[in-house]
């Protein structure tokens, strides 16, 4: 019995220094602070197998989740299917949202108390931050507390209206500084919806808009490197913190919490624009060779298909056609007209030297029927202007009427879409005076309509049959899961 009271007394010792010095020695904490006694090895070895014994790829994950604490690195979630999640995503900011980072002087405030490098400060203390003030690889500026949200003030104007969450991280760099908003994902996607589509949509449009949001986020992860970013707040990426939150947009994004599209097991590479002429197109409206891609060329309405030719694109982008979803929309139709002056500066500013011009044709055109290919045809030769969009911005309105189907018009930079047809148009004496573009849509064209998505939800469709119709062979996946 003595024996057996000895060996009592020595497993509870045994288990009191696992817990003493086996506990510290966690995934979280993998630098032991003493050395460990041969016991100690054992049963460490013995639970490392029993990690391994329950999944190594929870270790895996566990193990990305670690190296996310060590900044700036962001943390993961693994879906069932295999794909990786961020659970925070970096978002280098610019001058308003005009796509140039770089600062010289800033000034924060928060409405919480917080830290800023070594120092503490209360609610709307205002702190300056210049060159002077980063001293190391970068400086910091955070709050531990719930709800605290960062004002910043720069180049005379104080932003208040909108708001950073998260944390700011200032690097430096010859020409002044960069700054970097670290935030949780779905706090991202709640500020990038309402900047893409109108927070007075209906929900289920706007649910559509979070899961193309997120997937876009996502997708393009550590795109930017250089500046310790995944991505900026320009319209080059997603316009954040362009719109302060809203409350329907945080309910949709809320709604479809981890949610993302994969395509081929990956997230997938989602496009949206503004207002579709009643057709979508491929990815070929960039690139021809690309043959293989979740983006459909696809009819948005409810009875009618893609035009089978170009006689019948032509007789199609002319027509009003009430079955699409959005023919009430102003961009639906638009037209513009262009005198052979104008359309001579343009060529002579795309190549010199090459005489007058005498025709203009769009010699290509993606599987929706936007013009992929132009050929401009001159006195002493010829030459193609290439893609949707850079045919749109040779074709420049500035400086020509261009009207919506409201009869408005806009001021824009670049041709409203690249679905377009062109109609020439002569003088008296039967000389080219020009051309009339008559065209539909705003913005690529390419991916998820957002007020097809608009008009579609407010028909009854949820945000599922809407993000079916405009990409194909896609999941829905839960990055939570």
């Amino acid at each position: 019995m003595e024996f057996i009271k000895k060996i009592k007394i020595l497993l509870v010792l045994l288990l009191f220094g696992m817990v003493v010095y086996v506990a510290p020695l966690s995934v979280e904490n993998l630098a032991p602070t003493k050395p460990l006694m041969p016991w100690q090895q054992f049963f460490l070895a013995c639970a490392a197998r029993l990690g391994q014994r329950d999944g190594q790829k929870a270790e895996d994950s566990k193990k990305v989740e670690t190296a996310a604490a060590e900044f700036p690195a962001a943390g993961t979630d693994s879906s069932a299917d295999g794909s990786v999640i961020p659970r925070t995503i970096r978002v280098l900011l610019t001058h308003n949202q005009d796509g140039n980072p770089m600062f010289g002087q800033m000034r924060i405030s928060c409405n919480k108390s917080w830290q800023a490098g070594e120092n503490t400060y209360k609610s709307d203390d205002v702190l300056t931050v210049d060159t002077e003030l980063i001293t190391g690889e970068y400086f910091r500026v955070s709050s531990e507390e719930k709800g605290a949200e960062f004002f910043l003030e720069y180049d005379g104007l104080q932003r208040r209206s909108t708001r950073y969450r998260g944390r700011l991280l200032f690097y430096p760099a010859a020409d002044g500084f960069y700054v970097v908003n670290e935030l949780s994902l779905e706090t991202y996607v709640a500020y990038a919806v309402p900047g893409e589509m109108p927070a007075s949509y209906p929900p289920e449009a706007l649910k559509a808009q979070a899961v193309c949001s997120r997937t876009y986020a996502v997708k393009n992860a550590g795109s930017l490197e250089d500046y310790h970013a995944d991505v900026d707040d320009s319209v080059s990426w997603q316009v954040y913190n362009g719109q302060a939150p809203d409350k329907r947009a945080t309910e949709a994004v809320k709604a479809t919490e981890g949610e993302i599209l994969l395509w081929k097991g990956k997230p997938a590479e989602i496009y949206f624009f503004s207002t579709s002429c009643g057709l979508t197109s491929r990815k070929d409206i960039w690139n021809p060779e690309v043959e293989e891609s979740c983006l459909k060329a696809v009819y948005v309405g409810t009875e009618g298909s893609l035009p089978e030719s170009e006689e019948a694109f032509e007789a199609y982008i002319q027509a009003d056609d009430e079955n699409a979803w959005e023919h009430d929309m102003p961009w639906f139709r638009w037209r513009m007209t262009m005198p052979l002056s104008r359309l001579q500066e343009l060529s002579d500013q795309k190549k010199s030297g090459l005489g007058a011009v005498l025709s203009l044709a769009v010699t290509s055109r993606s599987s929706g029927w936007a013009a992929t290919e132009l050929t401009v045809t001159c006195e002493k030769g010829s030459y193609v202007v290439y893609s949707e969009y850079a045919i749109r911005n040779f074709l420049s309105p500035e400086g020509c009427k261009l009207k919506n189907k409201k009869g408005r018009a806009p001021s824009t930079k670049i041709l409203p879409s690249g679905y377009f047809v062109l109609q020439p148009y002569y003088d008296d004496g039967g000389a080219l005076a020009g051309y009339r573009i008559r065209g539909g849509g705003l913005g690529h064209g390419a991916g998820l309509s957002q007020n097809g998505a608009k008009v579609m939800a407010e028909q009854g469709m949820d945000y599922k049959n809407i993000l079916e119709l405009f990409y194909q062979d896609v999941v829905l996946a839960n990055g939570e899961g």
